[in-house]
């Protein structure tokens, strides 16, 4: 590894475990901190559409590789590698990756349990939420039961959701790289395939539910029953807001579907990644679906660090031959998204403090009241 591989590595875990420690304590304070976790979300999904850009059929210079390969950990919200764990305790070992881009990024197996990461662990601590927040509501004290199905709301129609969306890219990657690795020589192996056969249908059926179901429902009854999922969107605008959340998990499975199975076709990548830049900033401009005008320009800024980060990919093509330009190239990709991570990271600090501020205003508010 050369002195600046070095150096961006080492840059790049700096900035990985200050992107951890905002993600985990959002999350403990997504309760009350609804504001700052939706804005560190929205980080998050840009740069899981950048993590997908590497995975196309690129020429990647060893600099920006080991850049996205830190950044995906992000994206995915990787904590820690599941891998020995797995082989530890199940004695489940890794088969080979795709090819090398998948293997920089995180996607070091064929086998769908393998590529999940932290995720598996993730519905795990989910379903023990569930299961103590069912036990308050059956306490005797009404009290207690009360607090049960405030808890219980907030993780069914709040934290579920939340959970399946920004997984989606991993769900929908791992399982059709599992799909196009069928492998049925042992049993856990075809245990994998078959998942990976259901996963995609799981997935599709999701979205056609998602978008049926809440077609069919009152945009009073959004506002109330589901405000957890809706509170960003500006249901006044009427039922055209909808296309963001919908847009959102079909423009991952687009571009899950173009890593995996057009793998050699650059072109065809390029050109599915741009049509979903266009869908996205057609909804973002003609419907404007956030209640807050600025977290529609922000989305809007966010499409085009994807748009810069698309061209200069271009450049990581035979289209540029000289391996040293690509290299410098490559340092230039770091330098934008790390400029754009820099000032999400400060926007997202000055969005806490205030939401902070405000309750401590308010808290005081009752206290002297």
């Amino acid at each position: 590894m050369s002195r600046g591989e070095l150096i961006v590595q080492t840059v790049l875990s700096v900035v990985q475990v200050s992107a951890r420690v905002l993600t985990g304590f959002n999350l403990v304070f997504s309760m009350v901190l609804s504001t700052s976790l939706n804005h560190l979300l929205s980080m998050i999904d840009t740069y899981q559409i950048l993590v997908l850009i590497s995975l196309f059929n690129l020429i990647m210079p060893g600099n920006a590789r080991i850049f996205f390969a830190q950044l995906q950990a992000i994206a995915a919200f990787e904590l820690f590698d599941t891998n020995p764990f797995l082989d530890r305790y199940f004695g489940l070992a890794p088969s080979d990756p795709l090819n090398s881009s998948f293997e920089a990024v995180g996607f070091e197996s064929a086998y769908f349990l393998h590529n999940l990461g932290t995720l598996p662990f993730a519905f795990v601590l989910y379903l023990l939420a569930v299961g103590f927040s069912f036990a308050l509501t059956a306490c005797q004290y009404p009290e207690i039961q009360v607090y049960g199905e405030i808890l219980k709301k907030k993780l069914i129609w709040g934290t579920l959701i939340r959970i399946i969306f920004e997984s989606f890219w991993i769900l929908a990657v791992s399982s059709l790289i599992n799909l196009k690795r069928l492998d049925w020589s042992t049993a856990y192996a075809g245990s994998m395939s078959l998942i990976s056969m259901l996963v995609p249908f799981l997935l599709i059926g999701f979205i056609m539910g998602y978008a049926i179901y809440f077609k069919k429902q009152s945009m009073e009854n959004k506002r109330t029953r589901h405000s957890e999922i809706y509170n960003q969107l500006d249901l006044r605008k009427g039922r055209d807001v909808l296309l963001q959340p919908f847009w959102f998990l079909v423009r991952r499975l687009l571009l899950a579907l173009a890593v995996v199975f057009l793998e050699s076709g650059v072109i065809w990548q390029i050109s599915i990644l741009t049509m979903t830049v266009i869908v996205q900033v057609i909804i973002l401009g003609r419907v404007g679906p956030f209640r807050e005008q600025s977290k529609n320009s922000f989305e809007l800024f966010n499409e085009c660090l994807v748009l810069v980060v698309m061209y200069h990919c271009i450049c990581f093509t035979p289209f540029v031959p000289d391996i040293a330009t690509r290299y410098y190239l490559g340092y230039l990709v770091i330098v934008v998204i790390s400029i754009h991570m820099v000032i999400n990271i400060v926007l997202i600090a000055k969005t806490m403090h205030r939401e902070l501020h405000m309750m401590y205003r308010i808290w005081r508010a009752v206290e002297d009241f």
